[in-house]
């Protein structure tokens, strides 16, 4: 799936996003909560974003992406691989239970984006969920995204879904 445009938008977003004040914000068909941070590794910006959408080629079937961005720009993309190995997979866990699919993978030059279709059981425990967590692959590791609260998920979902048809 290509999301050149929804990667732009939402990076343009994080600009304005610091860890204290990230929220969900809806751009075209995706509701996207992100946050921008400093890698203390390497020095360097990083960008984490959920993004969750609908794809109006598949029938606006709902989708949910991880995207990671070390820098400014994402960069062209180097290589796509699909995966229905649980251990490199997207994985979303809603109040300690574990939401996966089928994942689809695109490294670029500077970032990764994650993506699986995400099923209406997915999309209610989001809807009414109190801990989230975002991972790729089984292992928890420093690439995931914690959602301290889900306010605001529900009404920027059917906004981004309003955006869809």
């Amino acid at each position: 799936m290509k999301h050149f445009v929804k990667i732009f938008f939402s990076f343009i977003l994080l600009t304005y996003c610091t860890i204290s004040q990230a929220h969900w914000k809806v751009q075209g068909r995706d509701a996207i909560y992100g946050y921008s941070g400093i890698d203390m590794s390497t020095g360097q910006e990083k960008n984490v974003l959920l993004a969750i959408g609908f794809d109006n080629r598949a029938g606006c079937r709902t989708t949910a992406s991880l995207i990671i961005i070390s820098g400014k720009q994402l960069g062209a993309p180097v290589s796509q691989k699909t995966s229905k190995n649980f251990k490199n997979q997207l994985v979303i866990s809603v109040d300690g239970r574990d939401h996966t699919s089928f994942t689809k993978l695109t490294q670029y030059v500077s970032g990764v984006e994650s993506t699986m279709l995400a099923s209406n059981e997915l999309i209610e425990a989001l809807k009414h969920g109190r801990s989230v967590s975002v991972n790729f692959n089984s292992r928890r590791n420093p690439d995931s995204l914690t959602i301290p609260n889900m306010n605001g998920f529900s009404e920027a979902l059917k906004k981004a879904e309003a955006n869809c048809h």
